[in-house]
């Protein structure tokens, strides 16, 4: 595990509204204790993807790589995070594990603030809105607002491993 050492809830910036993570300066606040690991790429990611882990091989270390839907439904454990920058296939990548970060979601999608965060179930490494628990959901998370202005498809959420939770109705 490491740390970030960050300038604690913005303080000493100018910053017209919390609710995006920003300031006004575009500079993201790193809010509370933001836990983050590094890890290779073992292919492009975007800043703000939802990633997962991919096993090791003979040939190649443990990867991250976009978390895809058809690993949602199948294996949602393997979430590892969010990615907090871009990087190509190879690079080390600081991933979160566990705070509040800026993620990517769908375009069709509009959250607010408490909306349940769902791994990716439509698009390839951007997670998916949910106001309401539905069978087989799987949420890592929760908003704390809606659609950044001006940045398409990025909201700041809170994530966190322990609240990856597959819900099944009638169970």
């Amino acid at each position: 595990m490491s740390a970030i050492l960050a300038n604690p809830n913005g303080a000493h910036r100018t910053v017209s509204d919390f609710t995006e993570g920003v300031d006004d300066a575009g500079n993201e606040i790193i809010y509370g204790n933001q836990e983050v690991e590094s890890w290779q790429a073992g292919a492009a990611v975007a800043k703000g993807e939802a990633v997962m882990l991919i096993a090791p091989t003979t040939t190649a270390p443990p990867t991250i790589t976009p978390m895809t839907a058809a690993v949602t439904g199948g294996d949602s454990w393997r979430f590892a995070g969010i990615a907090l920058e871009a990087g190509a296939a190879g690079d080390q990548v600081r991933v979160c594990t566990r705070g509040i970060c800026l993620v990517l979601h769908d375009a069709s999608d509009d959250p607010a603030a408490y909306d349940l965060v769902a791994a990716p179930a439509t698009t390839t490494g951007r997670v998916d809105v949910v106001t309401a628990l539905a069978d087989n959901g799987v949420y890592v998370g929760y908003y704390l607002g809606g659609t950044l202005a001006g940045v398409t498809d990025t909201a700041l959420a809170f994530i966190d491993p322990a609240l990856v939770v597959r819900f099944e109705a009638g169970a």
